[in-house]
């Protein structure tokens, strides 16, 4: 459901501008300094704020607190405008928000063109069905989705995928093929991932990049943060040399591996990285 919606209001505007922006303390300062006639807050299942959302003339302007902590000011503000509180479990309030970025995304950045392969798609498919079978409802974080086929394939399977990656371009174009879904992903930095996204029990990098000496220290960071957040990982990518590369990364975070030649693709998951 819409964000407005969910408040009860036509529309609204959140004041950070980006989903990665919602770890950024500046905009509770700025919320403060914000008049409004009417207030809305919501509250969490824990009792918790976690969004401020004020109206001005004919205009809602919003502030999130579900990946930063509010603070005291906020509700005294609340108080003195003696507005209506909303009660929302976080799950639901995320999906939300993180639907509301991906409609900015969406209208800012044109889609990228059509990259998706039916027939790989049909040998991940194979691969995580044989490594671990249904996912009965299961979250999976999507590391580095691109245009969406690991969180296609996720769904068919009983996973429910939450996607990330930094390629605008290719988010949008997930989006407008359905193989994302709004609320289930978000444009950010892979290497700050524990930031923005939950811990889940899977996780899956697809083709993780290429892994060479001018790029290791990036993609080490980004599996690394994978490895921080999911118990029982699917990392897949071109050679064995890459994929030694990432076993020598999750065994030195003390983490089980096994690395697997992937027969079904020659080329972009040939080799896998099991971590456990």
């Amino acid at each position: 459901m819409k964000l407005h919606e969910l408040l009860g209001i036509p529309s609204i505007e959140l004041i950070e501008p980006t989903f990665e922006s919602l770890i950024n303390e500046a905009y509770t300062d700025e919320i403060l300094l914000e008049t409004g006639t009417e207030a809305k807050l919501v509250i969490n299942e824990k009792g918790w704020p976690a969004l401020f959302a004020l109206k001005s003339g004919e205009n809602w302007r919003g502030c999130v607190f579900i990946l930063r902590p509010p603070v005291v000011e906020v509700v005294e503000k609340f108080e003195e405008i003696d507005g209506d509180t909303v009660e929302l479990d976080t799950e639901t309030l995320m999906n939300s928000i993180r639907e509301y970025y991906m409609d900015l995304l969406c209208q800012d950045v044109p889609p990228a063109i059509e990259d998706f392969s039916p027939d790989r798609a049909s040998k991940v498919k194979e691969l995580i069905s044989e490594v671990w079978g249904n996912g009965a409802g299961e979250k999976c974080l999507d590391c580095g989705c691109g245009s969406g086929m690991g969180a296609l394939i996720l769904r068919d399977l009983g996973y429910s995928p939450v996607s990330y990656d930094n390629d605008a371009s290719l988010l949008h174009l997930g989006i407008e093929s359905g193989r994302l879904k709004a609320d289930e992903s978000i444009c950010i930095d892979a290497r700050y991932a524990s930031f923005y996204v939950p811990n889940c029990k899977y996780g899956l990098a697809l083709m993780a990049g290429s892994i060479s000496t001018h790029t290791a220290y990036i993609w080490k960071d980004i599996i690394e943060e994978l490895i921080e957040q999911c118990q029982n990982i699917i990392v897949t990518v071109e050679s064995e040399q890459e994929a030694g590369i990432v076993k020598e990364w999750a065994e030195l975070s003390g983490r089980k591996t096994k690395l697997m030649e992937n027969e079904r693709d020659g080329f972009y998951d040939h080799w896998v990285c099991l971590i456990s």
